[in-house]
C-alpha cells in the first residue's frame, strides 16, 4: 500500500475507533442509574472506552496488511490492554483529584480541579491505548511511537471531551469531537513516528500480495507462512512456517534463513546469510522482496 493510502487507512480506522469509543461511554453513562454507586460506572466507563479504542486502533497492522489471523490477535490484545488501560486512567484521575481536594474521592459534579485531573487520566488512557501493539509484537520502537502519539492525542481530545462535559453536560455529542482526536491523531502519529523509526521496509514484488510494503521497525522481524511470524506470506504452497529473519546489528539489516529446505536468494545468489543494501532483491522460494532504505 502506498504512503497516502496508508494514511487514508489510518485516518478510517482512527476514525471507527473514536465512534465506537464515543458511542459506547454514551451508552454506559445512559444506564447509569442502574448502577450500584459511582465507582462502578467509573470502572464501566472507563473499560469499555479504553477497549473499544484500544482494540480498533491495535489491529491497524492487520488491517492495512490485509491479515485477518494478524488482526484477531492484534484485536484481542488491544481489547484486554485497552480495557485495563481505561480501568487505571480512570482511577488515576480519581485519586489525582484527591490530592487536589481531598475531601472528596468520588464526586458527583464537575469542579476545576478535576477537570484537569481526568485530562491527565485521559493522557493515561492513551498510553495504553498507544502501546497495545507494540507490546504485543514486543517492539521497542512501536512501543515509544505508540507511547507518543496516545499520549498527545489522550490530553488534546481528552481536553475537548471534558470541556464538553464541564460546560455542557447535557449535549453529549460534544464529546464526540474529542474522541476522533484521540482515535484520528493515535492513528496518524503512530504510522508517521514508526515510519521515522524504521530501518527500511519490504516490499513483494510478485505472488497474491505483490505491492504489498512492510516496514521493519523491529529488531528481529520473523518471515514465513506460519501465524506467528511478523511478516506473514502467503501464495507459496512450500514456503515454511518459518522462512527468515531479518535482524538490525548496528546500522545493518542482515538477512538469515531459518530452514535448511528453503533456498534463499539475494540478488540471484542463493545464501543462508547475507546483509542488506538499497534495492536488494530477495527470493524466498518463489516469493521475491525488495529491499528498500528510509
Amino acid at each position: 500500500m502506498k504512503t497516502k493510502g496508508k494514511y487514508v487507512v489510518g485516518m478510517a480506522i482512527g476514525f471507527s475507533a473514536g465512534i465506537l469509543g464515543w458511542s459506547l461511554l454514551e451508552l454506559v453513562l445512559s444506564l447509569q442509574t442502574k448502577f450500584t454507586g459511582y465507582r462502578m460506572v467509573l470502572l464501566l466507563s472507563g473499560s469499555v472506552t479504553g477497549a473499544a479504542l484500544s482494540a480498533v486502533l491495535a489491529s491497524m497492522e492487520g488491517i492495512l496488511h490485509k491479515n485477518i489471523i494478524k488482526m484477531k490477535r492484534e484485536w484481542l490484545w488491544g481489547l484486554l490492554w485497552g480495557a485495563l488501560g481505561g480501568i487505571v486512567g480512570a482511577f488515576a484521575g480519581q485519586m489525582l483529584f484527591t490530592l487536589i481536594l481531598p475531601e472528596g474521592l468520588f464526586i458527583d459534579v464537575y469542579q476545576k480541579p478535576y477537570y484537569f485531573a481526568r485530562i491527565i487520566s485521559w493522557g493515561v488512557l492513551g498510553a495504553f491505548i498507544g502501546t497495545a501493539e507494540g507490546l504485543r509484537a514486543r517492539s521497542g520502537n512501536k512501543i515509544i511511537a505508540g507511547l507518543i502519539s496516545g499520549v498527545l492525542a489522550g490530553i488534546v481530545g481528552g481536553s475537548l471531551v471534558e470541556t464538553g462535559m464541564l460546560l455542557f453536560p447535557n449535549d453529549s455529542w460534544l464529546k464526540l469531537p474529542g474522541f476522533l482526536i484521540i482515535g484520528m491523531g493515535t492513528a496518524i502519529l503512530t504510522l508517521i513516528l514508526e515510519e521515522k523509526r524504521s530501518f527500511g521496509s519490504l516490499r513483494v514484488l510478485n505472488g497474491s500480495q505483490k505491492g504489498r510494503k512492510y516496514l521493519l521497525n523491529q529488531k528481529n522481524i520473523t518471515i514465513g507462512a506460519g501465524k506467528n511470524n511478523d511478516i506473514i506470506i502467503s501464495g507459496d504452497e512450500n514456503l515454511p512456517d518459518s522462512a527468515a529473519i531479518i535482524s538490525k546489528k548496528n546500522k545493518t539489516a542482515l538477512i538469515r534463513s531459518l530452514s535448511g529446505d528453503l533456498k534463499m536468494r539475494v540478488n540471484d545468489t542463493e545464501v543462508t546469510e547475507s546483509s542488506l543494501k538499497y534495492e536488494d532483491v530477495i527470493g524466498l522460494g518463489k516469493i521475491q522482496f525488495l529491499f528498500e532504505v528510509r
